[in-house]
């Protein structure tokens, strides 16, 4: 114990000797411990920590898969309901929602809110009970049913003051009453598992039924996430066996080629950003072992110098193994103290990570440093004490006692094979700062050449907004698009005649309201459908589209082709496949090719743009219907009447 003492005493005395040397090895260290522990921290996170919701090893989601298409879709409202109906044998349960909007009014201020419509079965796949009232039960999915629902805890507290009484109490939403008949909990379960959801750490304000029917939702609207949990001990793979069996037997039923697939929800959610993060960690390890073999090749050279001195305590009777220790000590210390400067650094990356990244990176709400990360820090910083501190305490310790005597106040810098081992350590320096230096060159052009893919469209000095609109008061296409004619014609006087446009979906989300046969060269392919109206996305440069009149006012079926023109001069007429099946759309034209993910060796595919046709579920009773209106700064397009 005297020993250990007076060893920190020794260390305390030499980082005060030497202030300006201590400063460098301490802001060398603080800035490689403090990258490693933060971006440690976020991996951790977001990548090894399991979910919030109930048994999450047992969730997965589930997607549509179609023949010669690897892409994840989502599911429809038929396909739903077969895999729920036939999986007994692969899934416990499974559940599903849609994120859309409600405006409550008749209790104050009017007040646009977050809404999940959520299947009977969900809350208990996440794990979530009302703490107040009851759940929705499997019959309030129907259409025809009462119109119930349940308040978010958060809301429940600022919106009605934590009154317990709410249950039973009907509010408006988007001028439909509906009865409160619980509340769920704002814990981190409640949040639905999308990406979306998930990645904002949003928990709606209020949960409402599916209340979905195969009229209002047909067989190829896919538009539905999905996610079940796995019969206890079968393993992902027995799953996704099982799970091809069913779909199978379904495609030999309903006459259909897609297929289903099953993901841990955890790659679901986060897979996105799993291969930067660990990047990122790998990057940040290199950097610290850069680090370690600076500060080693200082206390190679500060050691030379120090060489009078250990030879007097070798002298006076202290042993090689004494010196090799102390020196040890030293490093150690000064790890420590890097460590500690270090895990500040990492608190204020952290704190900037929350405040950037929160709505990009999965969890990073949740993203903060606890005791099981200060462990880790405490152990990198002592590893890199004695990583860095190991050479040079064997140097000295091994040296010889009367040349150190002899030379050591001369100041001389060391022996050739101390020379050796410093010319080593910066060797491994440059290489591998080279190696990280040739890596980050490498992503920053993979970035650039991602960024330069062309889209189709500009995407410069533009702005984006989603409107809801009431089914009860727009329940046809004539009213929905007479509200899209007031409003862009309002923007329009402000932001010019040709800088409006309004659409369903916008390019690179992805997303369509449906799909449509093309019938062409006796042949027929089904095609992914966007409405919208004339005044497409900036840049969109129609390839051939004629004069003509507002043909989405008058209600027939106006269709431009979206890719290659020589195709889309071939096609005559499309046969859409929603509930008017007799329907036909003509071709008026085409324009250029818009990608939807940035992807530069997209598949050869076209999107079909119908000028007034709604989504299907527009017929819905009360389910409002979503539009997405983009005003841009400018914009080139045809003219359209």
């Amino acid at each position: 114990m005297i020993a250990i003492v007076q060893d920190l005493r020794y260390v305390v005395r030499t980082l005060r000797a030497a202030p300006g040397f201590s400063l460098i090895v301490t802001a060398t260290l603080a800035m490689g411990i403090g990258a490693t522990t933060a971006i440690f921290t976020v991996v951790d996170t977001v990548l090894a920590r399991p979910l919030p919701y109930a048994t999450p090893s047992r969730l997965v989601a589930l997607n549509d898969v179609q023949p010669h298409d690897d892409r994840d879709l989502p599911a429809s409202y038929p396909e739903y309901l077969d895999w729920k109906q036939r999986s007994a044998a692969a899934l416990s349960d499974v559940g599903t929602w849609i994120n859309s909007g409600e405006v409550l009014s008749g209790n104050g201020d009017a007040e646009q809110l977050s809404v999940g419509r959520v299947s009977a079965s969900l809350p208990s796949i996440l794990g979530v009970g009302p703490i107040l009232g009851r759940g929705f039960r499997a019959d309030e999915e129907a259409t025809t049913a009462d119109r119930v629902a349940m308040l978010s805890e958060g809301f429940w507290r600022t919106r009605f003051g934590a009154d317990p009484t709410v249950i039973g109490r009907t509010i408006t939403l988007t001028g439909q009453p509906w009865t409160v008949i619980g509340v769920f909990p704002a814990s981190a379960r409640a949040i639905l598992p999308s990406q979306y959801q998930f990645t904002k750490a949003r928990v709606a304000d209020i949960w409402l039924p599916l209340r979905l029917d195969e009229k209002v939702a047909p067989r190829d609207l896919h538009w539905l996430d999905v996610v079940a949990r796995t019969l206890p001990g079968l393993t992902l793979a027995q799953t996704r066996q099982r799970l091809d069996a069913i779909a199978a037997g379904i495609r030999k039923d309903r006459a259909t080629t897609h297929g289903i697939r099953a993901r841990p929800l955890a790659t679901a959610l986060v897979g996105d950003v799993t291969t930067p993060l660990r990047l990122l960690l790998s990057a940040v390890a290199v950097l610290l072992l850069i680090a370690c073999a600076n500060v080693a090749n200082l206390l190679l050279a500060r050691a030379a110098t120090r060489r009078r001195e250990l030879a007097v305590r070798a002298a006076l009777g202290a042993g090689r193994e004494r010196i090799l220790v102390l020196i040890l000590a030293e490093s150690v210390v000064r790890a420590l103290i890097g460590g500690a400067c270090g895990v500040a650094l990492a608190y204020g990356l952290i704190w900037m990570g929350r405040r950037w990244l929160v709505t990009t990176v999965p969890r990073m709400n949740e993203v903060s440093i606890d005791a099981r990360v200060l462990g880790v820090a405490l152990a990198i910083s002592i590893a890199c004490g004695v990583l860095f501190g190991v050479v040079p305490a064997m140097r000295a310790a091994r040296g010889d006692l009367v040349t150190g005597l002899r030379d050591g106040g001369r100041g001389v810098m060391g022996s050739v094979t101390h020379d050796r081992v410093r010319r080593t350590l910066i060797v491994a320096e440059i290489a591998l700062s080279f190696m990280l230096l040739v890596t980050s060159g490498l992503l920053a052009r993979s970035f650039m050449k991602l960024m330069a893919v062309p889209t189709g469209f500009d995407a410069g000095a533009f702005v984006t907004f989603r409107t809801w609109l009431p089914s009860t008061r727009y329940r046809d296409s004539l009213s929905q698009v007479a509200l899209w004619d007031r409003l862009t014609a309002q923007l329009a006087q402000t932001l010019g005649p040709r800088a409006v446009a309004v659409t369903s979906d916008l390019p690179v989300g992805g997303g369509t309201d449906g799909s449509v046969t093309i019938v062409c060269h006796r042949s027929e392919m089904g095609q992914g459908v966007r409405s919208s109206i004339p005044a497409l996305i900036a840049d969109r440069h129609p390839v051939s589209v004629p004069d003509g009149t507002d043909r989405h006012r008058t209600g027939e079926q106006a269709i431009a082709l979206e890719g290659d023109q020589h195709l889309g001069q071939a096609m005559g007429k499309l046969r859409p496949h929603q509930p008017a099946a007799n329907a036909q759309g003509h071709v008026v034209g085409l324009i250029a090719e818009a990608l939807d993910e940035l992807d530069p060796s997209p598949q050869e595919s076209f999107q079909v743009h119908l000028y007034h046709l709604s989504p299907p579920h527009a017929e819905s009773p009360d389910y409002e219907i979503p539009r997405k209106c983009v005003a841009y700064s400018r914009v080139a397009i045809a003219r359209w009447g």
